[in-house]
């Protein structure tokens, strides 16, 4: 192969592989669920799910739904408004070694200011969702 083949190729790897990494970070970008002006982050709080890149784990959170909106399935975090929030996700119940989706729900009241990381707690028959302040 030519010296200017192999170049070309190399620099098509590294775009390629550039790109592919700048589209997962946009897909785990915070999403503000507000309407209304942007608000100064002293008034907003966020809403954190637990799902890993690599691998999912009994302590999986996917978010579905916020306030009735649709939320993409990679996004990691919300922006709320203070108030009471209903959150619609998916936990994970661990059978037979296996992750299998369960759908849950959340009544979630926010502060401004404040960190919500959600995690899934493991019942014998479903699982439900917590969550830690910070």
């Amino acid at each position: 192969m030519n010296r200017c083949l192999r170049m070309r190729a190399g620099v098509f790897k590294a775009a390629s592989l550039a790109l592919l990494v700048m589209g997962l970070a946009a897909c785990a970008s915070k999403v503000a669920l507000y309407e209304g002006a942007k608000q100064p982050a002293e008034n907003l709080a966020t809403v954190k799910s637990a799902v890993s890149w690599l691998a999912l784990t009994p302590f999986a959170v996917e978010f579905r739904r916020v306030d009735g909106q649709p939320v993409g399935r990679y996004v990691r975090s919300v922006t709320l408004l203070p108030g009471l929030h209903n959150l619609e996700v998916l936990c994970y119940l661990e059978r037979e070694g296996a992750l299998l989706p369960y759908p849950a729900t959340l009544q979630l009241l926010v502060e401004g200011q404040k960190t919500y990381q959600l995690y899934s707690i493991q019942r014998s028959d479903r699982c439900d969702v917590a969550y830690d302040v910070f």
